[in-house]
């Protein structure tokens, strides 16, 4: 029996502006797979070079965050405005597979600037453009007060791209059980 590192994704809340934003990201047509997805960014694969590396699934997030969230702005994570704590290990029993599944809070005021910004007539959200469009055609700044209304929309979406992908909602799950434990407590 055997079973497989997946790789890492988080639910990543912004802090900006005196708001808390969630940050979503559409997928590239090009991306095979989950072209047109919307998606929590970041996520992705393990490499094979973080293997041999200690804690692989946190220098893959950290590495996705850097790919998917700084890369498009042409600027580095300042690893100081950024926490990250795990929230579930996601098991996989069909694919054998395990995945990590994280809260990442960004602490970072210009990131939001940094982007051609279009607030939504709805009002759900921002849509912002990025630089470097290579993996997302464009990220979405959703306030805390208007995800779950962003969320239902997309899950309902009548056309496939503009759905959510089968991993956000997994991850979206877990988020919200954390906080609901939380607030148990």
């Amino acid at each position: 029996f055997s079973v497989n590192l997946l790789g890492s994704g988080a639910v990543t809340r912004l802090e900006a502006e005196g708001t808390s934003y969630f940050l979503f990201g559409k997928r590239s047509p090009q991306m095979a797979g989950v072209g047109g997805k919307v998606e929590v960014i970041p996520q992705g694969m393990l490499s094979k070079n973080e293997l041999s590396k200690e804690r692989p699934l946190d220098k893959t997030l950290i590495r996705e965050a850097q790919e998917e969230i700084y890369k498009p702005t042409g600027k580095e994570m300042d690893r100081s405005k950024a926490r990250f704590s795990k929230m579930a290990l996601v098991m996989t029993p069909y694919w054998n597979s395990v995945a990590m599944d994280y809260l990442l809070v960004l602490n970072d005021e210009e990131w939001i600037k940094q982007h051609e910004r279009k607030d939504d007539e709805s009002k759900l959200y921002s849509k912002l453009t990025p630089k470097n469009p290579k993996e997302h055609s464009e990220f979405y700044a959703v306030p805390n007060e208007s995800l779950m209304e962003f969320i239902s929309e997309h899950l309902e979406a009548k056309d496939e791209e503009n759905k959510l992908g089968v991993a956000t909602r997994y991850r979206l799950r877990n988020y919200f059980s954390l906080v609901e434990f939380l607030d148990g407590e």
